[in-house]
């Protein structure tokens, strides 16, 4: 559960970094993947970071997946084929945790170390501080 719930919460990021950084509101799911990947948001385990049947890294699948629950709520719309787009709820989500990340890092200035230390599949916590750090950046360049 702790997974899936940061997991979302990645996918969101990594939404409005493809909306805010690059401009791009209805991202393919490759773009999308690859912003994760290089941006260094998600943190997967040994046993994710296998290929599967699908040609693609098991957790890429499991990133498409969650997309479609995410759709289900109301919080990615993918109409067109194979561009996955932010909506309005999907931005309120975006700040709704942005918030909690902020009262985080404001209580803790040393936020970057502890999330570094814990950043780790194995100890159930996949978030990064550069995911962190994006957000924070995203929220203060749009005014959130």
């Amino acid at each position: 559960m702790r997974k899936t719930r940061q997991q979302r919460a990645i996918l969101i990021l990594a939404l409005m970094g493809v909306l805010h950084l690059q401009g791009r509101s209805k991202p393919e799911k490759k773009r999308v993947l690859n912003f994760i990947r290089i941006k260094g948001l998600y943190r997967p385990s040994e046993r994710e970071n296998r290929e599967i049947s699908t040609s693609e890294k098991a957790w890429e699948n499991r990133f498409a997946w969650l997309r479609s629950d995410l759709h289900e709520e109301g919080i990615i719309d993918f109409r067109e084929r194979d561009c996955w787009e932010i909506t309005d709820l999907g931005r309120e989500k975006f700040r709704d945790w942005l918030s909690r990340v902020r009262d985080v890092t404001l209580k803790n200035p040393e936020w970057r170390e502890e999330i570094a230390s814990i950043s780790d599949p194995s100890n159930d916590f996949y978030l990064t501080p550069e995911a962190v750090e994006l957000a924070l950046k995203i929220g203060d360049e749009m005014n959130l």
